[in-house]
């Protein structure tokens, strides 16, 4: 039985590719295609989700309306109530 109900919660595995992003002016490896199939497979796009830049500190984001397909450098952590926002870490 899900926890909380509406929320999936989703991990990738070595069979999707890499998901890292890339550090600036770095290519990406082909982790911006893995990512969009990934999401897919739940029914989302790269723009449903924030992504969490795990600085290894306490910083925690909130993620509103507007911050689809946005990169929090400096977070750990992020919350939303938005529903349909993609959180990833």
């Amino acid at each position: 039985m899900n926890q909380w109900p509406g929320i999936i919660t989703a991990m990738s595995t070595v069979e999707d590719g890499t998901m890292r992003l890339p550090l600036e002016g770095e290519a990406d490896g082909g982790a911006g295609e893995n990512r969009r199939k990934f999401l897919a497979k739940f029914g989302f796009t790269p723009e449903h989700m924030a992504s969490a830049g795990l600085r290894h500190r306490a910083v925690v984001d909130v993620v509103g309306k507007d911050d689809g397909g946005k990169m929090f450098g400096e977070a750990d952590g992020l919350v939303t109530n938005v529903p349909g926002m993609v959180l990833s870490v």
